[in-house]
C-alpha cells in the first residue's frame, strides 16, 4: 500500500511538471507570437499615416518624409515616406520603409511596402437656381429671383460636401471669420466679405455694400438700401433681401420647412454661371481611392 501511495505521488510530480513546463513554453512564446502580429500590421498602419499626410495636405508634391516615427502600438518605426505624384493620372504613390527591434538589433522588411492612390475634388452642388429655400417664398415689392426653388430638402454638406464646422474651421485659417450679434457692414464694408467667409451671427450689409465670393452666415441675413454681392451665400437662419438688393450668383436658405423667405422692394436675385463657375477659394473636398497596396 505504501508502495502504491509513493508511485501515485511520484507520477502526480510528473504531471505537475509537465504542465508548469508547457505554461512556461506558452509563456516565453506568447511575447514572440505577439511582437510577429505587431510587426504584420506595421506596414498598414505605415501606409495609412501616409494616406492621411495628404488627405491632410501635409504633402503636396513629390518628397521623401525622414521620420524615424516610434510607433509602439504596432512594435515598430516608420523610418521614411517616399511620395511620388503622377500629374497625368492624379495618382500618387507611397513607400513606406519601416523596422523594429529584435533581440536589441534593428530588422527591416525584405521589401518596402508600398500603396496608389487617386486623387479626385468633388466639386460644389450649387445647382442652377439664384434661390433656393427649405420652406415657402414670398414675393413682395417688384421682387424677383430667377429662377427658384422654395420648400426644396437640401443641406450643408449636399452643397459643399464638408460639414458647417469644417468649413468654418477653414474660414478662421484660411479665408474671413467675423463674429457679432448683430454684424452691420454698410458702405463698402469694415469687413472683407471675398474669397470665402464666415459670420458667425446675424448679418446685416447695407449702403451700396458690394462684396463677392462664398458667404456663409450663421444666423440671419437681412440685406438693405442697394448692396451688391456676387457669388453664393449659404444662410443658416432666416433671409430678408429688400430695398434694391441685388445678388448675382445663388442663395440657399437652411431653415426649418415652416419658415416663409420674404423678399421685398426691388429686390433682384438672379442665376448667372459664369459667376458661380468663376468661384475659388474654398476648402476642397478631396477624394482618395486605393488602387494598389503591397506590403
Amino acid at each position: 500500500m505504501g508502495r502504491t501511495i509513493i508511485i501515485l505521488v511520484i507520477l502526480l510530480a510528473v504531471v505537475i511538471a509537465a504542465i508548469v513546463i508547457a505554461v512556461q513554453n506558452k509563456t516565453i512564446e506568447f511575447p514572440e507570437l505577439l511582437d510577429k502580429f505587431l510587426h504584420s500590421n506595421l506596414p498598414a498602419y505605415a501606409l495609412s499615416y501616409g494616406i492621411k499626410q495628404i488627405a491632410c495636405e501635409n504633402v503636396t508634391g513629390d518628397s521623401t518624409q525622414i521620420l524615424n516615427l516610434e510607433v509602439p502600438a504596432v512594435g515598430g518605426r516608420i523610418d521614411t515616406l517616399t511620395y511620388t505624384y503622377n500629374a497625368a493620372n492624379d495618382t500618387v504613390s507611397i513607400l513606406a520603409s519601416i523596422s523594429w527591434l529584435e533581440d536589441g538589433e534593428r530588422k527591416t522588411p525584405a521589401h518596402a511596402s508600398e500603396t496608389r492612390i487617386v486623387i479626385s475634388t468633388t466639386n460644389y452642388q450649387f445647382g442652377n437656381y439664384a434661390l433656393t429655400t427649405a420652406g415657402p417664398i414670398d414675393f413682395k415689392g417688384h421682387s424677383t429671383a430667377n429662377p427658384y426653388r422654395e420648400n426644396f430638402t437640401f443641406s450643408f454638406e449636399d452643397i459643399f460636401g464638408i460639414t458647417p464646422l469644417e468649413a468654418k474651421n477653414y474660414a478662421i485659417t484660411d479665408g474671413n471669420y467675423y463674429e457679432g450679434s448683430p454684424i452691420t457692414d454698410p458702405g463698402h464694408g469694415t469687413y472683407t466679405v471675398d474669397s470665402f467667409t464666415w459670420m458667425e451671427g446675424n448679418y446685416h450689409p447695407t449702403s451700396w455694400n458690394i462684396s463677392s465670393g462664398i458667404l456663409i452666415v450663421n444666423g440671419d441675413l437681412k440685406s438693405s438700401a442697394h448692396p451688391i454681392f456676387s457669388g453664393v451665400i449659404y444662410i443658416i437662419g432666416e433671409f430678408f433681401p429688400t430695398a434694391h438688393t441685388n445678388i448675382t450668383g445663388a442663395v440657399f436658405v437652411d431653415t426649418s420647412s415652416q419658415t416663409e423667405t420674404d423678399l421685398s422692394s426691388w429686390a433682384t436675385l438672379t442665376y448667372v454661371q459664369n459667376v458661380v463657375d468663376s468661384l475659388s477659394g474654398g476648402p476642397e473636398n478631396l477624394n482618395i481611392n486605393v488602387i494598389y497596396w503591397r506590403e
